[in-house]
């Protein structure tokens, strides 16, 4: 016979998923469903979003999409505080 004893960091002894943004077992749709509703501007810091449109109008594409995406990740940190 074999006890195992689960603690918080196992998958056995999480809640249901809830749709959380930084919960691994959300869906990408629900992900983007939450990204869908929230305005930017809300969202995001005007710092962000100047740095983004100032790397779009001065042709460096990729470092626009990295401001964007460290800009989304701590909006979704907050959210999920």
């Amino acid at each position: 016979m074999t006890l195992t004893d689960y603690g918080p960091g196992d998958a056995i002894t999480w809640a249901p998923c809830a749709g959380h943004p930084n919960d691994p077992r959300t869906d990408d749709e629900d992900f983007l469903a939450w990204e869908e509703t929230a305005s930017y501007a809300d969202v995001i810091s005007t710092a962000v979003i100047d740095s983004v449109l100032f790397n779009l109008r001065h042709g460096n594409p990729d470092d626009a999409k990295t401001a964007l995406e460290v800009g989304l990740r701590a909006a979704y940190a907050k959210e999920a505080a």
